[in-house]
Formats: structure tokens, C-alpha cells, sequence
């Protein structure tokens, strides 16, 4: 099973945040690097990225429900080792290895 399947997932994260007027919202998460994940906060785990196509932008927050904080707290391990990878990549990590 991957990620982006598993049942303990509330949402799916989108960006959140300030956002500067002239740039649009990009949702391509293929186009996403996860650049630094925070403490888990009650079944939330938050997490910076940046779209590789607009480099020089400033980091977009995103925040990733989970059922329970326990898997919450699993999930963000998981993407602390992927840090530096597409949101894509951590969607398609298989659970089940």
C-alpha cells in the first residue's frame, strides 16, 4: 500500500500560508520539495516545501492530518528521511516494505 492510500489519512496536505499576489497556487505535488517537517501537533504533521519551479519563492507550509497523533508521529519520521524529495516521492512511499 502506498501513502497516499493509507486509511489513517485525513487529508491530503495543500499549501497554506501568506502567498504573494502575483504567484499563483501550484498543487503539483510531482513539482514539490519537501524541505524541512516540524513536530507533530496534536494528529497534525507541518511541513515546508518549495515548488522546484519557482526556486527563489519563498517556502509554502503545508499540513498533513492523520487519525491519531501516533501515526501522525510515524508519518512525519517517514518524511524526514525524504526531506530534499518531491511530495510526489512521499505520496508513492510504499508502507508495507
Amino acid at each position: 500500500m502506498l501513502l497516499r492510500e493509507y486509511p489513517g489519512l485525513v487529508n491530503w496536505p495543500r499549501p497554506g500560508g501568506a502567498f504573494e499576489g502575483s504567484e499563483p497556487l501550484q498543487f503539483d505535488d510531482s513539482k514539490v520539495i519537501v524541505l524541512e517537517v516540524f513536530p507533530v501537533v496534536n494528529q497534525f504533521v507541518t511541513f515546508t516545501g518549495r515548488d522546484i519551479e519557482r526556486p527563489n519563492s519563498h517556502p509554502d507550509t503545508y499540513d498533513l492530518q492523520m487519525e491519531d497523533e501516533e501515526i501522525a508521529t510515524q508519518l512525519a519520521f517517514w518524511l524526514q528521511q525524504l526531506i530534499g524529495k518531491t511530495l510526489d516521492e512521499f505520496a508513492n512511499f510504499p508502507l508495507d516494505q
